[in-house]
């Protein structure tokens, strides 16, 4: 019975192919562009409740230069940030470094050496500007009725570095994330590298290991401070971490 049903089931079909007829169109009645719908103004995130485009910020804070030995690593900053679109900024930044020293340049200053780090030139503030590009917006659930806006942002840029004695260039790479308390007030946290030249007080002459500087003081005598002009110059990578709140107006 089976065998007979699947006997009469190909001949069924043999005989609808065989009376199929090819089908033919006229090639001007074919669409020559697409018909997918362009959409503008594309929407990545709906209800989007923090919104950047064309907004100003200021931001304060401190931080720390992870990589500082001999110097006070601890930093306050500023930033006048402005928002072009909800994906690229423009900011003005500067991190003002605290004076004084560390643990380890003070244990240094007490050598008998004919530098003393209270003398030589020191870095007094980092000034800079940046693009930032808005990588990513998300939202978090702290709790069951607050639902906390965060974005990501990538950073890069240039400036001065300031030392108490002359300017040195800058740069800088780095990344920072908002956490948004509501529409206006955010805390911010950034970390980067800053690359930037300056005085290189603890290099030496290639023929000697004397300190390189034009007249350095005897040791024994009363130190006197050295100018950066008087040393070579020299790259300073730094890495950084820096915390602050913001208010967007």
């Amino acid at each position: 019975m089976k065998s007979i049903s699947f006997i009469l089931f190909i001949l069924f079909f043999s005989t609808i192919s065989a009376n199929a007829r090819d089908l033919t169109f006229d090639l001007k009645f074919l669409p020559k562009e697409t018909v997918l719908p362009i959409v503008k103004d594309r929407v990545f995130i709906k209800n989007k409740s923090i919104l950047l485009n064309n907004r100003l910020s200021l931001g304060v804070g401190g931080g720390v230069i992870l990589t500082e030995a001999l110097f006070n690593n601890a930093a306050a900053s500023v930033s006048l940030n402005y928002n072009f679109t909800e994906l690229h900024a423009f900011s003005l930044n500067s991190f003002i470094r605290i004076p004084g020293l560390s643990d380890a340049g003070k244990s240094l200053n007490q050598l008998d050496s004919a530098f003393h780090l209270d003398k030589v030139p020191y870095l007094k503030a980092l000034h800079y500007a940046l693009y930032k590009y808005t990588a990513y917006y998300g939202k978090i659930s702290l709790s069951h009725d607050w639902i906390m806006n965060l974005t990501t942002s990538l950073n890069l840029g240039g400036g001065v570095a300031q030392y108490n004695d002359a300017n040195f260039p800058l740069m800088t790479l780095g990344a920072d994330q908002n956490f948004y308390f509501n529409s206006s007030i955010a805390l911010n946290f950034s970390l980067g590298l800053f690359v930037y030249k300056g005085a290189d007080f603890f290099c030496k002459e290639q023929n000697g290991n004397d300190i390189c500087v034009q007249n350095p003081p005897q040791k024994g005598g009363s130190p006197r401070m050295i100018l950066s002009k008087e040393l070579n110059e020299a790259w300073y990578p730094h890495t950084y971490v820096n915390i602050g709140l913001v208010y967007l107006f």
